[in-house]
């Protein structure tokens, strides 16, 4: 026994060099690729999904035995017939797979797995009872422990119609038996503890030991079925779930009729080589910066910094400053008259606004004209109280979904009416609402419902609809503001430090005139050559929010420490503000630009049909398009299935609308899930996603000129 684990212990060391090797060589040609190429990091993303792969794998078999015979060779044994057995025992092993193209694939897989099972048979035979001979129900049973080597070549088929990570395999598996023993015996167990055999024992042919009689080879035709799930976002690491069928079709000890049918569970581990990252951009041609000289005999601790404005071929200048522009902005705000519950709950979540009375008579809708959309929909029970106020005789219905899917709301009616029930109790308890205006009924699924895929989107299911013939309730909001957009520049900060001492830290800070921070860098040990800043890349949201009192300049300093504790500072230096408002681009008659965006929603899950709301919608935004005004339609899409469905779905959406607005130079885009709107955690959010943005831009001195 300890010299087969010893060999099984080479086998599997072999097999981890051997596809060591393997990985290690195909990285190579990867890289050598890389170099020798333009690199294209998309490109070599789609090329890993027919890279080779390796991995580990463990199963867990169940196997059916089906015999014909009386007993072991050259073992006594009274057994009739020995007929079937079962057994179980785990397998461990590694594969390799490697792909003719992206559908089918071949490999082999080598593991250590058994063959172990149990057979037993009962027969009658005649016992001595109360000193007469009568008849007894014996057990035959025949316990087979058979450790076997495996090796299993296999081709493989992805089932794309299905799935592009289903996969299907057919192959042919090589056993080469290790460590073959069995125990037998004959044992009385009727009756149960009277009466003996013959010879006067209630156990006989007992054996046991090593099997002399044993098959040296083994063989099975072998189909399984596998899912791979991917563990990172490369997809180089995988998980797959497997399931196969071993039918052994030669027996394991020579001359018996026996066969194995063998199932086996478990899961693989796969690895695939990633593509190298990306080469970094080039680095940028730095001005050439006067040298400063020191006194040989002097201790020096000076540092400067100056900005300059990059263009695109990474040229520096000194002529920098910000422009700021003001244009009129027409924003129209849909409203998703929907509420969301949380699974098997019937409170409002807590991420919706609730006021108690007081605020409620406080609450005006105009104070939500700076809110973003989904701030907005945050209110959406105040803004529905507020409109029920003003409109005194106007009826809604409230409509209790639950998701008809899980264990606690399949069908649970009362669930949906406790849900509606809430939603009604806050607009009578706080915004004192008639409660006779309310109408509330329950169902299952909605009429318009998220069919789930993979269980994503069950939860858009769970809600209450907000029901009125009355558009005033539900009509979007409509707000007017001013949009403020600075001109893409690349700003790079070029440091000049000079230190007897070695730098520790340093820190760079830009503010506002007020001192409010803007942006800052901080960093250990010696500065890089530059410190680069793209306003309208990652920091446009918070530079924009701090502009919008903007001052005519800012201010940035560098503060630099050395090892020793002294601390150095650069002069406050400025970079200048270009404010252009809407007023001074009016009165010197400049021209400008009038936005407007408007976005329609509640589009079905997986669908582009226009609906009554959205029509209503397009006739009035189709009345706010001049002859010169430019006008963008982008369809959007939820994250929600495939990403080609999805921006098919997108492009479905957006044509739908131009269509019924009938601009023949409108542009049209199908954005789909490429950029996804907001994120989506929550299914309102999923559902503004699902949008078509009409954009329109209108020159406002022609637009007077009309």
């Amino acid at each position: 026994m300890i010299k087969t684990f010893c060999n099984l212990s080479k086998i599997y060391k072999l097999s981890l060099f051997c596809i060591l090797l393997i990985s290690s060589s195909n990285l190579c040609l990867s890289q050598d690729n890389y170099q020798e190429e333009e690199y294209n990091y998309q490109m070599e993303i789609e090329k890993m999904k027919t890279k080779p792969r390796f991995g580990l794998f463990a199963d867990y078999n169940l196997n059916y035995h089906h015999t014909n015979f009386k007993g072991l060779p050259g073992i006594e044994n009274c057994c009739s017939l020995f007929e079937k057995g079962y057994g179980a025992g785990f397998e461990y092993g590694a594969n390799v797979q490697f792909f003719i193209n992206k559908l089918w694939s071949y490999g082999v897989r080598a593991s250590f797995g058994n063959l172990n099972g149990i057979i037993t048979k009962y027969d009658e035979v005649p016992i001595v009872l109360n000193g007469e001979l009568s008849k007894g129900k014996i057990e035959n049973q025949i316990d087979i422990s058979n450790n076997v080597i495996n090796i299993n070549p296999f081709v493989s088929y992805r089932i794309a119609p299905i799935s592009y990570r289903l996969y299907s395999y057919l192959g042919l598996k090589l056993g080469i038996p290790i460590d073959v023993n069995y125990s037998q015996y004959e044992k009385l167990v009727e009756p149960e503890d009277r009466g003996t055999f013959i010879d006067g024992t209630r156990i006989r042919n007992v054996h046991y030991g090593d099997l002399e009689s044993k098959n040296s080879f083994l063989a099975a035709a072998s189909i399984g079925l596998g899912y791979e799930l991917p563990l990172n976002r490369v997809g180089s690491l995988s998980l797959t779930p497997e399931v196969y069928y071993n039918y052994w079709f030669l027996s394991p000890v020579k001359d018996l009729t026996w066969n194995i049918s063998q199932i086996s569970m478990g899961a693989s581990v796969k690895y695939t080589t990633p593509p190298p990252p990306p080469p970094p951009p080039a680095e940028p041609l730095l001005p050439i910066l006067p040298e400063l000289s020191f006194p040989e005999d002097e201790k020096t601790f000076i540092v400067d910094v100056n900005a300059y404005k990059v263009d695109n071929n990474g040229n520096y200048s000194e002529n920098l400053n910000i422009v700021m522009e003001d244009f009129t902005y027409v924003n129209l705000k849909p409203l998703l008259s929907y509420v969301f519950f949380d699974e098997n709950d019937f409170e409002i979540p807590k991420r919706y606004k609730l006021l108690n009375r007081a605020q409620a008579d406080e609450f005006d809708i105009r104070d939500l004209r700076e809110a973003g959309v989904i701030e907005t929909y945050h209110n959406i029970l105040n803004i529905i109280g507020s409109r029920l106020r003003m409109n005194p005789n106007t009826k809604i219905e409230l409509i209790g979904n639950n998701d008809n899917t899980t264990e606690e709301e399949k069908g649970n009616l009362d669930l949906s009416e406790a849900r509606a029930v809430s939603i009604k109790n806050y607009l009578v308890d706080v915004w004192k609402i008639n409660e006779d205006r309310i109408k509330v009924s329950a169902r299952n699924l909605p009429k318009e419902f998220t069919k789930t895929i993979d269980g994503d989107g069950i939860d858009e299911n769970r809600r209450v609809e907000i029901i009125t013939s009355d558009s005033q309730i539900t009509e979007s909001i409509l707000t007017f503001d001013t949009l403020k957009v600075i001109n893409n520049v690349d700003i790079n900060f070029v440091p000049n430090v000079s230190s007897t001492f070695s730098v520790k830290d340093w820190e760079l800070v830009v503010k506002k005139q007020n001192n409010e921070i803007v942006n800052s860098w901080k960093g250990e040990g010696d500065l890089p050559s530059f410190i680069g800043w793209n306003i309208n890349n990652e920091d446009s949201a918070s530079f924009n929010n701090l502009m919008k009192k903007a001052d005519n300049e800012l201010t940035y300093l560098l503060t630099v420490n050395d090892k020793i504790g002294q601390s150095a500072s650069s002069k406050n230096k400025k970079i200048s503000i270009n404010r252009i408002t809407v007023d001074s681009k009016r009165n010197e008659n400049h021209k400008d630009t009038e936005y407007e965006q408007y976005s329609l929603i509640l589009f079905a899950f997986g669908s582009s049909k226009l609906g009554s709301e959205h029509k209503q919608t397009v006739d009035y935004v189709k009345k706010k398009i001049r002859p010169n005004s430019k006008v963008t339609i982008s369809g959007y899409s939820d994250a929600i299935g495939d990403s080609l469905v999805n921006n098919k779905l997108a492009l479905a959406r957006a044509k739908a609308v131009a269509k019924r607005l009938q601009i023949p130079n409108a542009e049209v885009v199908g954005v789909g899930e490429s950029e996804i709107l907001y994120k989506t955690n929550l299914p309102e959010c999923r559902f503004y996603c699902r949008t078509v943005l009409i954009t329109i831009e209108t020159p406002i001195n022609d637009k007077f000129d009309e």
